[in-house]
């Protein structure tokens, strides 16, 4: 299954899930800290699904779970803990875990950053519902990244098709210079 697939299976586990981790933690905890451990715990298994072998899968789950403690501890509200999240993923999935950084992918990290904090931030409702609908459109913002970044480019488009080829050397050849 494709990566993006993956992203979008457990977006929709971890919204479907929320409401019970909400009443079963929210009495011991609170509902804003039974949220926040519910998502902290939903990206770092969401990472971990992302990485390609099974060392890879723990260490990425590690890592991700220490960020995202780390990140709560810091953030001063659930907005800013998505953010932090956001911020997490994109480091680890860019990074580490989707091959070397590129400038095209930090320019797509900084508008999924944005993207997923924004939807959240919009469609988060105080209650189970609320928050599970952030959640969902968060993972579907956070999915947009491997549409973009498989689409391809001008350069890997016509990569293996010798009419394009041609076509792309004539484009070039009769360009004003």
């Amino acid at each position: 299954m494709s990566r993006f697939g993956r992203t979008l299976i457990v977006g929709a586990a971890a919204a479907t899930t929320l409401p019970l981790d909400i009443e079963l933690l929210a009495p011991v905890l609170g509902a804003p800290a039974a949220v926040a451990l519910h998502l902290v715990a939903a990206v770092a298994v969401w990472l971990a699904t992302l990485a390609s072998g099974a060392r890879q899968r723990f260490a990425a789950l590690c890592a991700a779970l220490c960020l995202g403690l780390l990140a709560w501890s810091v953030a001063g509200s659930l907005a800013g803990l998505s953010l932090l999240l956001g911020g997490v993923a994109a480091s680890l999935r860019t990074g580490w875990l989707c091959g070397p950084a590129t400038v095209r992918k930090a320019a797509t990290e900084v508008a999924i950053l944005a993207l997923a904090t924004a939807c959240g931030a919009l469609l988060y409702q105080p209650g189970a519902l609320g928050a599970a609908l952030a959640t969902w459109a968060w993972f579907v913002a956070q999915s947009l990244y491997f549409a973009v970044e498989q689409a391809p480019t001008r350069a890997t488009r016509h990569r293996g098709d010798p009419f394009d080829k041609a076509a792309d050397s004539l484009e070039r050849l009769l360009a004003p210079h």
